[in-house]
């Protein structure tokens, strides 16, 4: 060093980042993962959902029910000839079935006649008082209400059911 060179400044300090802004990026950063989270999460729920729908399908399918009809709400008025599976939030049967009917949905009510089983998987299945059924029905649902006539064996595994069993 040379002794008549100026001394050097002191070096400066290190600038750093105001708390608030420290705490923003820390927040982002989190938002970020948590979304990245809920995005892996639902698609692996879809997944799964698609998997069990394919899987009721192809056992309906095994069962004789070569018809499928689909959609968000299904209102079928007209007469049902061959086995068909009713996939849906909402199905509303009006129309008479002379075969089986298997209905896969969140909410179900049967208005008409079915001359053979009813299989029904799903929350809510309401069978109206106009509606009867010649050969019972196998029912999965966390509720069932029977104001209608079913003749034949109830099958039966419900949380919560009313009406009339049978008969």
């Amino acid at each position: 060093m040379d002794p008549k060179a100026p001394p050097s400044p002191p070096p400066e300090p290190k600038k750093s980042l105001p708390g608030a802004a420290k705490l923003g990026i820390g927040c982002g950063i989190t938002a970020l993962i948590l979304a990245a989270a809920l995005t892996v999460a639902i698609v692996a729920g879809v997944r799964i959902a698609r998997k069990q729908l394919a899987s009721l399908t192809a056992e309906y399918r095994e069962m004789g029910f070569d018809e499928t009809v689909r959609g968000q709400k299904l209102t079928v008025r007209k007469e049902i000839t061959e086995k068909t599976l009713l996939l849906g939030q909402l199905v509303q049967v009006y129309g008479d079935c002379s075969t089986d009917l298997a209905i896969v949905a969140q909410v179900a009510e049967v208005h008409g006649s079915i001359d053979g089983k009813l299989f029904f998987k799903g929350q809510v299945l309401r069978v109206m008082p106009t509606a009867s059924i010649k050969d019972g029905a196998d029912i999965v649902a966390q509720s069932f209400v029977n104001e209608g006539n079913i003749e034949g064996e109830i099958s039966e595994r419900t949380q919560q059911s009313s009406g009339l069993p049978a008969n």
